[in-house]
């Protein structure tokens, strides 16, 4: 078999410090925010080379959050890839947009029409985790 995603060479390199972090954690008892979210947010702003980095509950609110950052809201429309997670369709949804489906392996000239149609900004995702900012499709968020 192959597998879908194996991540068990990057968890053996960093297993002691998962460890030693959770342990933190567990003897603290603070499991919601509390100073080891504050350090990882810090972190992980510093290493994406950004000035803010925020916790969130989820996925679905990690996208909440960046769409409405990016201003969408009541009657705009957003287009992202319709095969993906649920949670993509529902995090548009939450800021009162609507998703418009569409496969990003469609011909340059249909992705130009539905941005020349007004449909912006795009929240690529895949099932598999990846997005598609990388590939010149969407450049929105």
């Amino acid at each position: 078999m192959v597998p879908f995603l194996d991540l068990t060479r990057q968890y053996r390199k960093i297993k002691k410090e998962i460890f030693s972090a959770t342990q933190r954690v567990y003897e603290k008892g603070r499991f919601i925010l509390g100073e080891e979210v504050s350090n990882f947010e810090k972190e992980f702003s510093h290493y994406c080379g950004v000035r803010y980095g925020v916790g969130v509950g989820s996925g679905t609110d990690a996208l909440y959050l960046a769409l409405k950052t990016a201003g969408i809201g009541e009657g705009d429309e957003v287009v992202t890839v319709a095969n993906s997670f649920v949670a993509t369709a529902l995090a548009i949804s939450f800021t009162g947009s609507q998703s418009i489906g569409t496969s990003f392996e469609a011909p340059r000239s249909k992705r130009k029409r539905a941005k020349d149609q007004g449909h912006s900004p795009c929240a690529p995702l895949w099932p598999s985790g990846g997005d598609g900012f990388n590939n010149g499709n969407c450049k929105s968020l």
